[in-house]
């Protein structure tokens, strides 16, 4: 997931200011050509702060940076991926417990279908098979329709 916000890092900062510095612009200049009404998210960006990801890359657009260089990599103690990119922690035991626990009202609200076609009761999920044709290169010539289609496995068979 992206992080709302981003800061540069030490080595774009200086990339930055010398950019900066070319174009002769004052800090009031840019962000007003980042559409901002004053320079405090100017200010922050030059100080390594955390700005809004979409300032932080118009920024880098107006200085004519590519942002991905000026940004400075995740903080560990603010990455939002922490736990999932942990090898050691094991969410398999309690991920079983949760579906364990949620399992039978899951099933009680969605395990069944209920349709006016023919049946006088409702039918359980795994109760419903839809057989499909899948065309690797349909024709355009065939005029037709479905009726003209052979199966490619018998019914009851899937065809992956």
């Amino acid at each position: 997931m992206a992080k709302r916000s981003l800061k540069a890092s030490e080595v774009g900062i200086k990339k930055a200011k010398q950019a900066f510095r070319r174009t002769g612009w004052t800090q009031e200049y840019l962000a007003s050509a980042v559409g901002l009404e004053t320079r405090q998210s100017i200010w922050k960006f030059f100080s390594g702060r955390p700005i809004e990801r979409h300032l932080f890359i118009e920024i880098c657009f107006q200085l004519n940076l590519e942002w991905e260089e000026i940004v400075a990599p995740p903080d560990e103690e603010d990455r939002e991926d922490t736990i999932a990119s942990d090898p050691n922690l094991d969410l398999d035991q309690p991920l079983q417990s949760v579906r364990a626990k949620v399992k039978d009202m899951i099933q009680g609200q969605c395990g069944l279908l209920q349709v006016s076609l023919d049946t006088a009761h409702p039918l359980a999920v795994d109760q419903i098979y839809t057989g499909i044709q899948v065309l690797l290169t349909p024709s355009m010539r065939a005029v037709g329709g479905v009726s003209c289609m052979r199966p490619s496995a018998p019914l009851g068979e899937t065809a992956y």
